[in-house]
């Protein structure tokens, strides 16, 4: 309730309705008031009956709220009786006071709570369209969000791939600078010996060649032919590798087509064994098994990260005393397509293979891995649908296994 409710003046005007005038009339009328008026400050008549002189009559105040209002004027003889009548009407007004007080107080409460809620209704419009606003940049924000993790997640993969691809390039590199180099050698025999020829042959009468130089010759013919040949062998060498390393890398094959794993791990072998040369056993079991939906690079990727990997477990101090052996094998079983990877190195731990899924985390030497490889292996199985299981104990070797669904095709 505001303070200037209290303070509204009222007049005897608008205190003296058309009802309250008749209850009046009625009343002074039956106190035996013949002739009467009621005024307000400004003199002027508000209610009247019959004719009074100023000399004859008197008047009586009329006080609301210790507020004169006006005046009761009656005839001089009833001055006693007048007073009395002064405060019904008095009383009167009052109600007429404190009802048109109650109901200015209603009015400018609901006027309040009115506005009121127009600002409640105005500020909640102005929230709904910051939070419109907000809602838009929060989507826009996610979206670039989520680009960027998809930029990173790419970017992370193909980091790991070329790790991969520098780990088996270290490999490659030395399995082809063998055959490059003695092809070289050989090259190198081949002009001397066809010097030696020049010389023995084309320089004189074969003939009158003696028996030692004949001798010679022929040696050096037959060691001709079998150096060429041992070229022709190191060039199909690396003839292979370079097939290899091209079918692997799929570049021509990058979308999703019908593979059959079979063919995907002895390519992965092969590379693999070239890379590692001969210092750890690979061994293929491999079982008649149905096609799956795939990228060829990504499950070339994912074998060769799992082989690797495997490796790995050979180069620590806590390697196991039998000679390093990985076996990879495949097989149907309940309509999945399974395949193994298993190895008798160091092993690992539960805790270890709790966390082998984790982006980043190696138990390598700082610089010796990216601790990417098999978290980018997981993903790659779930891209396709299938899932991994790895099982483990420190001294035991280590077993993979990948499953993939075949009722896709």
């Amino acid at each position: 309730m505001l303070a200037n409710d209290f303070e509204q003046d009222y007049t005897l005007d608008s205190l003296f309705g058309a009802n309250s005038r008749n209850k009046v009339c009625s009343a002074l009328r039956g106190l035996g008031f013949e002739s009467f008026s009621v005024v307000n400050l400004n003199k002027e008549e508000i209610l009247r009956q019959g004719d009074l002189t100023e000399l004859d009559s008197v008047q009586i105040e009329l006080v609301v709220e210790l507020e004169p209002v006006g005046h009761l004027v009656v005839d001089r003889s009833k001055e006693i009786l007048a007073k009395g009548a002064a405060e019904f009407i008095v009383e009167i007004l009052q109600i007429n006071w404190r009802y048109q007080m109650a109901s200015s107080l209603h009015l400018q409460v609901s006027q309040s709570d009115f506005e009121e809620l127009k600002q409640k209704n105005r500020e909640l419009a102005e929230s709904e369209l910051r939070y419109k606003e907000l809602s838009e940049n929060l989507e826009m924000r996610v979206n670039d969000q989520v680009k960027l993790i998809e930029e990173s997640q790419r970017q992370l993969y193909e980091a790991e791939k070329f790790a991969s691809v520098g780990h088996l390039a270290a490999g490659m590199a030395h399995e082809i600078n063998t055959p490059v180099g003695f092809i070289q050698s050989n090259l190198s025999a081949a002009f001397d010996y066809l010097d030696e020829i020049k010389e023995k042959v084309l320089s004189k009468n074969y003939d009158n060649v003696k028996q030692k130089d004949a001798e010679d010759l022929e040696f050096v013919l037959q060691d001709f032919f079998d150096l060429l040949n041992e070229s022709k062998n190191g060039a199909k060498r690396i003839a292979s590798i370079v097939s290899d390393l091209k079918a692997f890398s799929n570049v021509e094959q990058a979308e999703e087509q019908k593979l059959d794993l079979n063919e995907t791990i002895q390519l992965v072998s092969r590379i693999f064994k070239t890379s590692i040369g001969g210092s750890i056993e690979l061994v293929t079991d491999l079982h008649p098994v149905e096609k799956i939906i795939g990228k060829p690079a990504h499950i070339n990727q994912l074998l060769l990260n799992l082989l690797q990997n495997a490796s790995q477990a050979f180069s620590v101090t806590e390697r196991s005393a039998a000679e390093p052996r990985i076996k990879i094998s495949s097989k149907m079983k309940e309509k999945q397509l399974e395949v193994s990877i298993s190895d008798n190195g160091c092993g690992m731990s539960e805790e270890v293979i709790r966390q082998i899924f984790t982006p980043f985390y190696t138990t390598r030497d700082v610089g010796g891995g990216t601790g990417l490889g098999l978290t980018v292996c997981k993903d790659i199985v779930t891209a396709h649908n299938g899932s991994i299981e790895v099982k483990s104990k420190p001294g035991m070797g280590t077993l993979v296994t990948l499953r993939f669904p075949c009722n896709c095709l």
